[in-house]
């Protein structure tokens, strides 16, 4: 017996057969429908920007540590135990990259610089170390580096390259988790009013005037879902830019900015470096004495020079075998091409993701449970009819065709909307524009090779400067974008889309983690490569230079390295006994070889 719905609050009143609490809790349902259907659809999409972020994350760091195990494990077998004594300065130098990746604030071609110079410095003791040199001599032959090209170009390449390819990394790994918060921002939006008051005509009051089995009319449901979703719609030129600039990103490290072509073979350049040192050793050592004058001799043992490697002098030692470097350039790879192919792949699907998901929305499957109408029977599948369908589908009122055009996308367009009237100045939905714009811009720049600065890098100065750039930006003072998105939206169903027929709110994300890295190098302990002393023999009579620069942050080094290890600084039982046990090495060294001659004079005396 139909009831007369004076007290309805959103369903048409009239002869109805809901009372205002079967209004409500149809409604209720229906409001979760959409809350739920929007949100897994927008979470499907945006997960593998995650999960590939983490990827990218992964296997950046393995490669930086990689290249070191590398590095450390040729140089110990070549140099033993002058490489042991000056290992800190190549740790500190991939500290600084994966720094760098972690956190940003390091100037990467500085820092490679830096770690040439010093290079250079240690190496022209150890060629000279008939010599004394003071910090102020050193400090000469370090100003002298670029017009005596000890390396040739080799450290301007590798500081290029090392700064192209990481920022270019890094910048791809923020853009992707930033393109995944800013879809979760636009998943926990919350609807207006109007909005969830338009899905509850849509979606339930039908069954409150008797049609029970009717679906709404597909434009009536267009019509909503653009309405409701408008903000959403509205990003979608932007996302598509932004989507644009991270695959242009994507091939530049396919490409020259290949980051495994750059870490993994640091090893080879820097080997490569000291050679060229070595060989034009004996004229640079020259041209120093003659801008920074002869230093002063040193008083040495009798004995042969200390050696470099395994072969030669110091001057003309040749690093590695050919057999050596054959081996270390058919290295496997980690797999860094695949991941960006894969990444690109990903990221292109998900351009028209916002505009269509109206369109997603009003094809998806809702069943309205029996328990809700109390055993009426009322089983709907699909949100709306098929598009062809306007005779009998339910319009908001009855089931007559509904006559209103649908109207286009875009904010401007929504105020022809009849379903939905929409509020202006959304200023989460506007924070959400304006990140993608600036992401966009922080790609391209790094697609050129140049510095990028993430907002996230400095703290709450670049979260002030983002917002107060942001109000001017949307007071139309703001700088936009001047190149056209493209792209397509391809439908996948293991990405992002949910077949119709599906039940958007029991989809699955359809996301697998490929698990192919390649080959990595894994350190034995504590995360990073291990010091194995060099087992190369000496004579007695070889007294081996102990270089020690004076560099300002050599004592800070240590310090971090004792971080590293979980020595605590200063006043510990532990550094106490470092000391102690220095000091004892020390005694002995120096009191050795008087104890072996003077016990090699008493069996002599007794023999005689």
């Amino acid at each position: 017996m139909p009831l007369q719905g004076t007290d309805l609050e959103v369903c048409p009143r009239g002869a109805t057969c809901c009372s205002r609490d079967m209004e409500s809790r149809l409604g209720d349902w229906a409001i979760h429908q959409y809350r739920e259907t929007v949100s897994k659809r927008t979470q499907i999409m945006a997960n593998p920007f995650q999960l590939k972020a983490k990827r990218v994350d992964d296997t950046i760091q393995e490669l930086i540590s990689n290249s070191q195990g590398q590095l450390h494990n040729i140089f110990t077998r070549t140099y033993g135990v002058l490489y042991e004594r000056n290992a800190m300065l190549f740790r500190k130098y991939f500290r600084q990259l994966k720094t760098y990746y972690q956190r940003g604030n390091i100037n990467l071609q500085e820092a490679t610089s830096r770690f040439f110079t010093t290079l250079y410095q240690k190496m022209f003791q150890v060629m000279n170390s008939q010599y004394r040199f003071d910090d102020a001599y050193l400090n000469c032959v370090a100003s002298h580096m670029e017009e005596q090209r000890p390396f040739g170009d080799i450290p301007k390449k590798v500081a290029n390259s090392v700064k192209k390819s990481l920022v270019a990394s890094r910048a791809l790994s923020k853009a992707l988790k930033s393109g995944f918060q800013i879809a979760e921002e636009m998943r926990q939006a919350k609807p207006t009013t109007e909005c969830l008051n338009a899905v509850q005509r849509l979606n339930s009051c039908s069954v409150c005037q008797g049609y029970s089995n009717m679906k709404p009319c597909n434009s009536f449901c267009l019509n909503v879902m653009k309405g409701c979703l408008a903000y959403h719609i509205e990003l979608q030129d932007h996302w598509n830019k932004f989507i644009d600039a991270l695959i242009s990103l994507a091939d530049r490290l396919s490409g020259p900015f290949n980051v495994e072509s750059v870490i993994l073979p640091l090893d080879i350049n820097i080997s490569d470096a000291i050679m060229n040192l070595q060989e034009s050793g004996f004229q640079i050592t020259q041209r120093v004495f003659e801008v920074c004058q002869t230093p002063r001799l040193v008083t040495r043992d009798a004995g042969p020079r200390p050696q470099f490697g395994h072969n030669e002098g110091p001057r003309h030692v040749q690093l590695r075998t050919h057999a050596q470097r054959a081996q270390i350039s058919s290295r496997g790879k980690s797999g860094f091409d695949k991941l960006i192919a894969d990444l690109r792949k990903m990221v292109r699907k998900t351009q028209g993701f916002w505009s269509t998901l109206p369109y997603q929305m009003c094809i998806s499957d809702h069943l309205i449970p029996l328990e809700v109408v109390h055993g009426s029977g009322a089983i709907r599948s699909g949100i709306s009819s098929s598009i062809n369908e306007t005779t009998t589908c339910w319009n908001g009122n009855d089931n007559s065709p509904y006559k209103s055009a649908v109207v286009e996308d875009g904010l401007a367009q929504q105020i022809h909307n009849p379903e939905v009237e929409i509020k202006f100045g959304d200023a989460i939905m506007k924070e959400q524009l304006f990140k993608l714009e600036r992401i966009t811009n922080q790609l391209r720049l790094a697609h050129r090779g140049q510095d990028v600065q993430w907002w996230d890098d400095g703290g709450a100065r670049h979260d002030e400067g983002s917002k107060r750039d942001l109000n001017k930006h949307f007071e139309g003072s703001g700088e936009r974008m001047d190149d056209g998105g493209s792209g397509h939206f391809g439908i996948d169903d293991e990405d992002f889309m949910i077949e119709e027929g599906s039940g958007a709110w029991e989809a699955g994300s359809g996301l697998d983690c490929d698990d192919e890295d390649g080959c990595r190098w894994r350190p034995e302990s504590g995360g990073r490569p291990s010091i194995t002393p060099s087992r190369t023999t000496t004579s007695t009579t070889t007294r081996v230079p102990d270089i020690q620069l004076v560099e300002d942050d050599d004592e800070d080094e240590e310090k971090e390295e004792g971080e590293e290890d979980g020595t605590p600084h200063g006043g510990s039982p532990t550094a106490g006994t470092s000391s102690t046990l220095k000091v004892m090495k020390a005694v002995i060294v120096f009191l050795l070889p008087t104890f072996t001659c003077w016990i090699s004079q008493v069996f002599t005396d007794a023999w005689l």
